[in-house]
């Protein structure tokens, strides 16, 4: 499952224990795929992903006792599902030397990381429309990637939006003076599940279709407008 895992799962939860004067960073979530299970939807990955954790070394850092390798402990907890859900976790460790290289999958994370998500400069807003059934997310400067071809809106804030319903993207229009930066308005339905009434909301720009993308990821933040309402 994604960070947002939809209508349903769990998000993959790592816990590392790592030496003195090394800290893991944030996640890097490939690109979800949606995934419709009967009138829901769940984000999530099939077959085989790959989830990096970037680890950061202080200049501080000393190998301790001055050994010639390092251990790195991991705690996982995920959710995987085809018939039935079925949790699992596991505890993983592997030592790596202190002087070299160890690298098995070299272009799988150069790949990884040259997709993770970029944030996307520019101002954005989501405004709920007056019946409370809809958002409708304004967004600019958008890229070139996106002017042009397939492209999707995943929820990055869970519980607040009907997954199973798909994104309106309008047309990319462009901005004067210029005429080379792009806005785009995607209307988005409301859950009438809603739990969350949040005040700001953070949404990914993905290029491909929402059952199977393709290329690069946008991070979007926006304030939220309007009155949250029940129905």
């Amino acid at each position: 499952y994604w960070r947002n895992p939809g209508d349903s799962g769990l998000p993959t939860e790592l816990q590392w224990t790592l030496p003195a004067g090394m800290v893991a960073g944030s996640l890097v979530w490939p690109a979800p795929r949606k995934i419709p299970i009967g009138s829901l939807a769940n984000y999530g990955y099939e077959d085989s992903t790959l989830l990096v954790t970037p680890i950061q070394i202080s200049p501080s850092f000393k190998p301790p006792n001055n050994a010639s390798s390092l251990q790195v402990n991991l705690r996982a907890n995920w959710l995987v599902c085809k018939q039935e859900c079925i949790p699992q976790e596991g505890d993983f460790s592997i030592t790596l030397p202190i002087q070299g290289a160890t690298s098995m999958a070299r272009d799988a994370f150069d790949k990884a990381l040259q997709l993770q998500a970029q944030p996307l400069p520019g101002q954005h807003q989501a405004r709920i429309a007056p019946d409370g059934r809809s958002l409708q997310l304004s967004l600019s400067q958008l890229p070139a990637e996106l002017q042009k071809g397939d492209w999707t809106v995943f929820p990055q804030t869970a519980n607040v939006v009907k997954n199973s319903a798909a994104p309106v993207i309008q047309s990319p229009a462009l901005e004067a003076p210029d005429k080379t930066v792009a806005r785009a308005d995607v209307l988005i339905q409301i859950s009438g599940e809603r739990m969350d009434s949040p005040s700001k909301m953070t949404w990914l720009l993905v290029q491909g279709k929402a059952d199977a993308p393709t290329g690069r990821q946008w991070t979007v933040e926006t304030p939220v407008q309007g009155q949250w309402q029940e129905f």
